[in-house]
């Protein structure tokens, strides 16, 4: 179900003539359909890649192996880094990324537990916003609840500019 925050993002995109794309790994394209499902979404959603797996980020969104190794698939870092491979793949305005861990069986950690998510986001290649989140719950409930924080904080960031 559509969310007032959702229908706001959209009137908000259109009216600034701004496109989103997506890369999303543990949310797997949710965020890329339920934009899809706002209206008018033809005006401001270009696109998305669901890059689940970690040889994906590598493969496709060109992400530094030893990035990954590093810090982790769900880290700020390969968040930000898979924003930054999206803009080279689709032309969009805004590009945001999204990782983070929804089961168990992922990088996890009593510093990063199951519902620690990481939102990056680039306005024509500069930083627009990024932040961790940790959410409990199921995996549909730290899904949605992903959804609905990247929707406010891109109203915010939209009633900024």
């Amino acid at each position: 179900m559509k969310s007032e925050n959702m229908d706001t993002v959209g009137k908000m995109l259109i009216s600034k003539n701004l496109i989103i794309a997506f890369a999303e790994s543990a949310t797997a394209g949710r965020l890329s359909a339920e934009f899809s499902m706002i209206d008018n979404a033809g005006k401001f959603l270009k696109g998305g890649i669901a890059c689940y797996d970690a040889c994906l980020k590598e493969d496709l969104l060109q992400v530094d192996h030893a990035l990954i190794k590093t810090y982790t698939p769900e880290s700020m870092e390969v968040t930000r880094a898979i924003s930054l491979g999206l803009s080279r793949l689709i032309p969009a305005d805004i590009h945001i990324g999204i990782t983070g861990l929804t089961t168990p069986g992922g990088s996890e950690t009593q510093e990063k537990p199951v519902g620690t998510m990481f939102i990056y986001a680039t306005h024509q290649g500069d930083l627009a916003f990024s932040q961790r989140f940790n959410f409990t719950g199921e995996r549909e409930e730290i899904v949605s609840a992903t959804v609905e924080a990247c929707a406010a904080m891109l109203i915010e960031y939209l009633d900024s500019i």
